[in-house]
């Protein structure tokens, strides 16, 4: 804390706090892997099981019948 004097205090001896136990420090097989947390978000899932039955459709990007007209009004509007 900034503008505070430096005081000197006891120190908390960890083992004597109930949850010790979960801690890496306790047994190393609590500790955090990284990378096995990682990986379990990378897994790919599949949308669709094997034997599940679904339909597909294609969809164009544009369809050719529809043309694209840009607002020329509006474009002016905005720019004034």
């Amino acid at each position: 804390m900034r503008g505070v004097r430096p005081f000197l205090s006891a120190k908390f001896d960890i083992t004597q706090h109930p949850r010790y136990k979960y801690l890496s420090d306790f047994d190393k097989k609590n500790a955090f892997d990284v990378e096995k947390y990682l990986s379990s978000l990378r897994k790919p899932c599949s949308p669709v099981k094997p034997d599940e039955q679904f339909d597909l459709y294609e969809i164009e990007d544009e369809p050719a019948d529809i043309a694209v007209i840009e607002d020329t009004d509006a474009i002016g509007e905005a720019e004034t």
